[in-house]
């Protein structure tokens, strides 16, 4: 035990024998004053460490809460302010056992003005980053609840981008979304209900609506800022052919992947035109789980699509996505096509037996046709199937084949 303990208990001893010995008119033994002595020094001793590590805890909180204000000044994707006033609070509470508790308040308050400056300015902010990140002129820009949206020009040529991934060019854009919609739905029978998951810039409805057997649409598209954006925007609004608007067409903002567990129903026809794999949250629409309910959705007879990303670039993510939709049981045909602002590009034809390709297709086409048509389906060595595990919800395994092969592409 510490000197100072000793001390401590050796004067409360005395006092409280000196007491107790008035008080009774006797002496006291000598092994009662041990046994009082060594109850004193192991209360002292107690009282110190757990002052020591009620100091401890506390320093160890402040400091824990002014990380926590630096991460959300400092770490993309974070909300700082919380964690800024949570350090504030800490310095407030702490402040007799942190060391320097004025700076580290001053920091915070100073982190604080830093963030009122940088949310008043960050349309600005954003804008003059944008102007430098593009080459082309941005003629439109929003962020959404859900995206960053932005279109840019140059002479004729629009393109729209989602969080900076290019999603289309005017110019070329024809050529994926043909193929996209018209080899499978040529190939239906009676293609009287077609369900379009994402595609909230209309231009695959474009191309369904060509086919005049088409009876009702249902777009599901989670953002609400993207369909009335290709809805109501006067220049936006021509590039799909006013198709939006089209009385046929129903929209829903929703989560694609919870609606089409929740809603129940059968379509001819299904287009899933949902951005690349490139995080978990869309990682889970290329998942068994959500081909399970796209299947329970499929009609007999019926044609489904889903954008796969590239079989050039992105060759065992393309293959993945294959394995993972023939995994539940859906008779999977692979095609590609070649889009100059994308380079190849590949999709999955899925059906419940075998797939014939059309050799007709609806009027006004620019690129596809029976001939054309024949091409979609041949890989050339450098693009043929490699092994692949199947995309399941609990491993996400395509999330990291895409993000290895896109590095190498764009490191």
């Amino acid at each position: 035990m510490c000197m100072n303990c000793e001390e401590k208990a050796e004067k409360i001893t005395g006092i409280v024998l000196e007491f107790d010995q008035a008080k009774r008119k006797r002496p006291v033994k000598e092994s009662v004053k041990r046994k009082m002595r060594t109850s004193l020094n192991w209360a002292i001793l107690g009282y110190l460490w757990i002052s020591m590590l009620r100091r401890l805890l506390f320093v160890a909180l402040g400091l824990a809460a002014m990380a926590l204000g630096a991460l959300g000044v400092w770490l993309p994707g974070l909300p700082a302010t919380p964690f800024v006033l949570v350090a504030l609070w800490a310095c407030r509470l702490f402040r007799e056992h942190l060391p320097s508790a004025k700076f580290l308040a001053a920091e915070a308050v100073g982190a604080l003005i830093l963030l009122g400056i940088g949310f008043a300015a960050a349309d600005r902010i954003t804008d003059l980053s944008e102007a430098h990140l593009f080459s082309d002129e941005v003629i439109y820009s929003k962020t959404t609840p859900y995206q960053r949206i932005v279109v840019t020009r140059n002479r004729d040529d629009l393109r729209l981008y989602l969080n900076g991934h290019l999603q289309f060019s005017s110019f070329d854009e024809y050529r994926y979304h043909e193929v996209l919609v018209h080899p499978g739905l040529a190939a239906v029978a009676k293609p009287d209900r077609v369900l379009v998951l994402g595609g909230g810039d209309g231009l695959a409805i474009r191309e369904i609506l060509r086919d005049p057997r088409v009876g009702t649409i249902t777009l599901v598209d989670l953002d609400p800022g993207m369909t009335a954006l290709f809805r109501d925007h006067p220049t936006f609004s021509q590039l799909n052919g006013l198709s939006l608007r089209h009385p046929k067409v129903s929209i829903v903002n929703a989560d694609a992947f919870i609606w089409i567990k929740e809603t129940p129903g059968l379509y001819d026809f299904i287009v899933v035109d949902f951005p690349d794999p490139s995080n978990f949250s869309l990682g889970k629409l290329y998942t068994t789980t959500f081909y399970i309910e796209l299947r329970k959705h499929l009609a007999q007879g019926g044609a489904a699509v889903v954008q796969s990303t590239s079989p050039l670039f992105a060759r065992q993510s393309f293959w993945c996505i294959a394995a993972t939709m023939r995994s539940v049981g859906l008779t999977v045909t692979p095609c590609h096509v070649y889009v100059p602002s994308f380079g190849e590009w590949g999709f999955m034809l899925a059906t419940h037996g075998a797939y014939t390709v059309p050799t007709a297709f609806p009027a006004g086409l620019r690129f596809l046709n029976p001939e054309t048509a024949k091409t979609l389906f041949d890989f050339g060595d450098d693009m043929k199937p490699v092994p692949a595990e199947i995309n399941r919800l609990n491993n996400q395994i395509l999330v990291h084949y895409y993000d290895a092969e896109w590095r190498k592409i764009a490191p």
